[in-house]
């Protein structure tokens, strides 16, 4: 091998080396204005996000959610009581209907105290374990409202062995 030959792969080596070097240094440059650039955007975000009107967005869109629950919950209430004023209207019909039973306005009893009602008058007689299933109460709650309503009139119980069951009183005609 000559002189010739190992100068000139000498320069092969060092143009090799002198590329590397400025690939290194294009990489290392365009990762600084990726920082840059990713850095900018960031305090735009935070700019952004800390303006009062994008605050304000952010409750409103809360609010808005929690309004949208609470009316959807209103809505469910009144459409049971709907179907409470439909059975009201049968009861009446059916001459099962009084304002009041031994001064107890119907009016005064609560939502469940309906329900219970109207799952006796749908199955006949019913126990307080089923009921409380049906209601999705628990078993104590619906004994002490079917007692209640034992109490006041509405209801009358008996026993199958051991289980007491209740079922709508009827009407007593003189």
């Amino acid at each position: 091998m000559g002189i010739f030959e190992k100068i000139g792969f000498s320069k092969r080596a060092k143009n090799k080396q002198k590329m590397k070097k400025t690939a290194k240094k294009k990489k290392r440059q365009t990762a600084v204005k990726s920082d840059a650039v990713l850095s900018e955007w960031e305090d735009k975000v935070k700019a952004v996000s800390e303006h009062p009107l994008s605050q304000a967005r952010i409750i409103n869109d809360t609010l808005l959610n929690e309004l949208t629950g609470q009316l959807s919950t209103i809505n469910e209430k009144l459409s049971a009581l709907e179907k409470l004023d439909k059975i009201l209207e049968l009861l009446k019909k059916n001459e099962l209907y009084t304002e009041s039973v031994e001064g107890v306005n119907i009016r005064d009893l609560t939502i469940k105290d309906r329900e219970m009602l109207d799952l006796m008058n749908k199955k006949g007689s019913v126990e307080a374990t089923t009921l409380s299933k049906m209601l999705k109460i628990s078993r104590s709650t619906a004994s002490l409202r079917l007692n209640r309503l034992f109490a006041t009139g509405f209801v009358e119980k008996f026993s199958k062995g051991k289980v007491i069951y209740y079922r709508i009183k009827e009407k007593q005609t003189s």
